[in-house]
């Protein structure tokens, strides 16, 4: 079972080997099987969970987006426990294999959804790059990566502790579709929009940056700089520019605490849509009061364009909201705090490629400290920008339109809730029809 934490931290960002996430859970399981205690299951797959982020992050855990990245995989490490315990439930029940590996690959779905509640963390993360998980997230969403994983994972397991040919057969075919060497070459119809995320320590350098951009007619993403309302700054941007500029700033209120809120300036420097951040998180709570996303406006090309701010664009229930209501392109503004190695950033930048495989809708991802980048409606990574420097991320895209998933909602985990329930009756009652 150790053998799975070095697996998982090879499997996370910013090793990003996606293969060998399937491989440590299939360790896990192996050896949650082999103790048979549901008890310790679960408490040894919240340990590798964290264990993992400590792996990831080194130690000491002395900055903020390394306690973030901790507070990630320990809600990951619940829904990892329960799954790891229904697997030792399955044995204890004398479950045959079959019946075991969907029991197991089932409440790994289903338990990730109720870790979500909390944050929405998924291991669909380690997938992030990888062309055949994306495409299944526009289908089914991270949910579907994640059975995907359980499937493979849980198959291995059940195959080897219980010499099962057939589920040797099943698990290297769920394997076989994880490594699937297929690139997605895609190309969206539609209007070709110039976009710019920007990355830059300060407001001031957000607007050079922006000034050093060819032509005009952009769509620009500033990071989230909580500036003063009263700053003119990006307004002067896009009329220089001939731009739509989206940027960050904090809102004033009679009493209490501020809105963080975001601004879209249109060319001819009027603000067409103000917007406020739905999930404060940590310590900007304490700042920080819970507002509500602007729905989509109307620009130039014919597309809608929302702002979702920062953390608002991991919650998938405001970004399907907004991708119903219209928007073909999300301007995001972001600042994830200073991590060893921006573990934060790239563990962030990673599930933000989900949430546009998911939606179908491309994501200008403008960070503050590093990573900056153009992500399309399909997941993949058009441009970035180093980490440290200040420069721009750009790209040409085409607006995005609702995937399936968008459109259907998260209906996997529930599927899966059913499914369980139906499957537990088939096996108990395959049980009984063996017994003398």
């Amino acid at each position: 079972m150790l053998l799975s934490i070095p697996c998982l931290v090879l499997a996370f960002p910013p090793k990003d080997i996606s293969i060998f996430a399937p491989i440590a859970l299939a360790l896990y399981l192996g050896g949650s099987i082999l103790f048979d205690n549901m008890f310790l299951a679960g408490v040894f797959g919240f340990v590798v969970l964290l264990a993992t982020a400590l792996g990831i992050t080194g130690l000491p855990i002395a900055t903020p987006g390394a306690v973030h990245v901790l507070l990630f995989l320990g809600c990951l490490g619940l829904a990892v426990g329960i799954t790891g315990a229904s697997a030792c439930w399955a044995v204890k029940h004398r479950y045959q294999p079959f019946f075991a590996w969907l029991t197991v690959a089932f409440t790994g779905v289903f338990a990730e959804k109720l870790s979500s509640v909390i944050l929405p963390v998924s291991l669909s993360v380690t997938q992030h790059n990888n062309p055949i998980a994306l495409s299944v997230a526009g289908f089914a969403g991270s949910s579907g990566i994640t059975l995907l994983i359980w499937l493979a994972a849980s198959g291995i397991a059940f195959a080897f502790t219980a010499r099962s040919k057939a589920l040797t057969v099943l698990a290297a075919l769920c394997t076989a579709v994880l490594l699937l060497p297929i690139a997605n070459t895609a190309k969206d119809p539609g209007a070709s929009v110039r976009v710019a995320a920007i990355q830059g320590r300060y407001t001031n350098d957000s607007y050079n940056v922006t000034m050093r951009l060819h032509g005009t007619g952009w769509f620009v993403a500033w990071p989230e700089h909580l500036m003063d309302s009263s700053n003119n700054t990006p307004v002067r941007a896009a009329v220089n520019m001939r731009s739509y500029v989206a940027y960050d700033y904090s809102e004033k209120v009679p009493a209490g605490k501020r809105y963080n809120a975001a601004g879209l300036v249109n060319p001819n420097g009027v603000h067409i849509l103000r917007t406020r951040k739905e999930h404060p998180f940590m310590q900007e709570i304490l700042k920080h009061r819970r507002g509500k996303a602007h729905p989509p406006v109307s620009v130039s090309g014919g597309f809608k364009v929302a702002i979702p701010i920062c953390y608002d664009v991991l919650y998938p229930d405001t970004v399907r909201r907004l991708v119903n209501q219209g928007a073909g392109l999300l301007l995001v503004p972001n600042c994830d705090p200073d991590s060893p190695r921006f573990i934060s950033q790239r563990m962030h930048r990673a599930i933000v490629q989900i949430r546009a495989a998911e939606f179908g809708v491309p994501i200008v991802w403008a960070e503050m400290h590093g990573l900056s980048a153009v992500i399309d409606r399909h997941g993949r990574i058009l441009s970035q920008v180093s980490p440290g420097i200040n420069a721009a991320a750009t790209a040409v895209i085409n607006p995005g339109k609702p995937s399936l998933y968008a459109r259907t909602g998260n209906w996997l985990p529930y599927a899966c809730i059913i499914f369980l329930v139906l499957w537990i009756r088939i096996a108990k009652k395959h049980i009984s029809a063996q017994s003398p």
